[in-house]
């Protein structure tokens, strides 16, 4: 919906503003992945993610450390523009590729050993 779009733009815009405080860059960019989880209108995706939150928070805050906002901004910006376009296939790839490197990333934290 229209309402959805503004509130992911907002949660990008909220990212895009912290990129230079790497623990408001990671609440923000975990607030973003719940926004979009929202947005869905798949109440058992949002539950899921709001269940790993606090997990996926305290990764994200190293992730940002060694890795910075850029690539952050990049992929949240393509899913964006993908989900502003109503393109889902857009989305969806976008999301894929995020969720790729994010996965190597997360290998190397305690995120997935704990």
């Amino acid at each position: 919906t229209k309402e959805d779009l503004t509130r992911l733009c907002q949660s990008y815009d909220a990212m895009a503003a912290a990129r230079q405080d790497e623990e408001a860059f990671a609440a923000a960019d975990v607030a973003f992945h719940a926004t979009l989880a929202s947005c869905c209108g798949n109440q058992i995706l949002a539950s899921a993610y709001q269940m790993i939150c606090a997990n996926l928070s305290r990764a994200m805050k190293d992730i940002v450390h060694r890795r910075g906002s850029a690539s952050g901004l990049k992929y949240h910006k393509a899913i964006l523009d993908a989900a502003k376009a109503h393109d889902a296939k857009g989305a969806r790839d976008a999301m894929e590729q995020h969720m790729q490197e994010m996965a190597a990333d997360l290998s190397g934290t305690e995120f997935l050993h704990s």
